[in-house]
């Protein structure tokens, strides 16, 4: 007997809901404790904070310029990111804005082969600035908070899933679909790596995405009276990005409020504080994206663009 894809899909939701309310369900009630006891906001870095998760997606946007040779309307490039930050609430691993984007290219005309490079080209180039950015940030503050901080006992399941998801990746690396997707992404790599404005605007909107989010988690944790350095922010942001990324749940839900809460109360103190700017940042690049991705979402199917 074989189940139906809807029983499959509505299983999947049901598990990734309990991991959902295994990692995050202790931040919350924590949260619901102590919020009588916060203190209102600093609202200018509220603003940041936002403005900051809208830059997230222009950058995607240039991003995704970079790593195609088609001709793409900007504007409609940037509604397709917002329409990917809700198709991407619907799988783990960035599974569903993958598929909305490789909708958008062939709509504009590209071959699977230019899709698998575009697509390959766009995870190389974010892998780069994450691992360049995270050598050069630990390596800095690396000894402070490698001494402070001790992840949660179940972040050992995070470990697992990322153990996981290298050995499948490793088993899709051997079948000639996963040498497909190295292939064209090294050989767009060599590509744009070429042509320097295609370089400059590739890797400009990598680092853009990482800035960006940093810079909204940084705002996050001043808005809410957590007294934090610069590059200490960013180093919680790259090690948390880390862990949340081995995460099966959409967007690292649960694990990378976990990792971020841990790290950067081990850092700093200020627990109920962390919490505070954590869940907001969260609120604010995670889960209020959505909404206009929705409307995106439906406004780019009704003009056939996915």
């Amino acid at each position: 007997m074989t189940w139906p894809a809807t029983a499959w899909k509505s299983a999947a939701a049901f598990f990734v809901g309990l991991l959902s309310a295994y990692f995050l369900g202790p931040q919350l009630v924590a949260a619901a404790a102590s919020w009588p006891l916060a203190a209102s906001p600093k609202w200018p870095w509220f603003v940041v904070l936002c403005a900051a998760s809208v830059a997230t997606h222009v950058a995607g946007a240039v991003t995704l310029t970079g790593s195609t040779i088609r001709p793409l309307g900007f504007i409609t490039t940037v509604e397709v990111q917002f329409a990917v930050s809700f198709t991407n609430r619907l799988a783990p691993a960035g599974l569903g804005g993958m598929a909305t984007v490789a909708r958008y290219l062939r709509r504009r005309g590209a071959d699977p082969g230019e899709v698998t490079a575009a697509l390959a080209l766009q995870s190389a180039a974010g892998f780069i600035i994450h691992a360049v950015a995270t050598t050069a940030v630990l390596a800095a503050v690396s000894p402070q908070l490698l001494t402070r901080w001790r992840p949660p006992a179940y972040m050992l399941a995070i470990g697992v899933a990322v153990i996981a998801a290298a050995l499948t990746a490793g088993v899709a690396v051997a079948n000639s679909r996963g040498r497909h997707w190295i292939s064209a992404g090294v050989a767009g790599l060599r590509e744009v790596l070429a042509d320097r404005r295609r370089a400059g605007v590739l890797f400009a909107g990598a680092m853009g995405v990482t800035g960006f989010y940093s810079l909204a988690l940084t705002a996050s944790f001043y808005a809410f009276h957590v007294h934090i350095a610069v590059l200490s922010a960013l180093a919680v942001f790259l090690a948390a990005s880390v862990i949340a990324a081995g995460s099966p749940t959409p967007g690292g839900l649960g694990a990378a409020e976990a990792a971020l809460v841990s790290a950067a109360a081990a850092l700093v103190g200020q627990a109920p504080k962390v919490l505070e700017a954590v869940l907001a940042y969260r609120l604010v690049t995670y889960w209020i994206p959505s909404i206009p991705g929705v409307a995106a979402l439906a406004h780019l199917r009704r003009r056939h663009i996915l």
